[in-house]
């Protein structure tokens, strides 16, 4: 949106309409719709925190320039490759990826602190975060249903629950470093650019991490190395 506006300020409605593309088997909380009126007041926040926005609502039938629905008319394989770059291909535009695009005041209160978040869909399997449970500065950020299942194998794992897109901005923006699945709080600590460790679902490897303090992993090994290598260093 920033690289299709190009300088312009931003008014963006947002489609109700939208049937979810899950596959059959993925939990989603807006059942067949991709976006609620509950989504967007939870959304609003964030979105016009940035002054390029000076609307974020749902579409009510206003004109428009941009249809960004418009990369589903495209044959993309939606399990592989770079969401972002869809729009990317779709518009013919090109934006800094390794840049921030979203900037928020952080809680300080929350330096040393990893915080999770794991969605129920697009978790690598036979990926375990129990090695986690000796730490005592482990939070979770996400819905109760989900802290609950990580509390099973992290039994010290705090629960940290948010008002909004822009506090749960804020919080990750805080931390000491965040690990999440394929998931909206992990493109938040994405677009922030905080130290962040992305868990790729191989089946489904469509977000990337860019420029520096991001990585990711598929495996057991890997992911540990990479978590114990930030505790240390971070």
């Amino acid at each position: 949106m920033l690289a299709l506006a190009n300088d312009k300020n931003i008014e963006l409605y947002l489609d109700l309409s939208q049937k979810s593309m899950y596959p059959k088997g993925h939990k989603h909380y807006n059942g067949d719709k991709i976006l609620t009126p509950n989504s967007v007041e939870f959304l609003a926040p964030l979105i016009l925190s940035n002054p390029k926005f000076t609307i974020c609502k749902a579409h009510d039938n206003e004109a428009i320039d941009y249809d960004l629905n418009e990369f589903r008319r495209y044959p993309f394989d939606y399990r592989m490759g770079h969401i972002c770059r869809w729009y990317f291909f779709t518009f013919a535009v090109n934006y800094d990826l390794g840049k921030n695009w979203i900037s928020v005041t952080k809680k300080e209160e929350l330096s040393r602190e990893i915080i999770i978040s794991r969605s129920f869909r697009y978790r690598a399997p036979t990926i375990e975060y129990n090695f986690l449970a000796k730490f005592n500065n482990i939070s979770f950020i996400g819905l109760e249903d989900e802290y609950l299942d990580m509390k099973k194998v992290i039994p010290n794992l705090k629960h940290i629950k948010v008002l909004n897109a822009l506090d749960l901005a804020q919080t990750i923006a805080g931390c000491k470093f965040f690990i999440g699945n394929q998931s909206f709080s992990f493109a938040v600590a994405e677009a922030i650019k905080v130290k962040r460790v992305l868990e790729v679902c191989y089946e489904t490897p469509n977000v990337i991490p860019e420029g520096q303090n991001g990585y990711d992993f598929c495996f057991q090994p890997q992911f540990e190395k990479i978590v114990m290598d930030l505790i240390h260093n971070a």
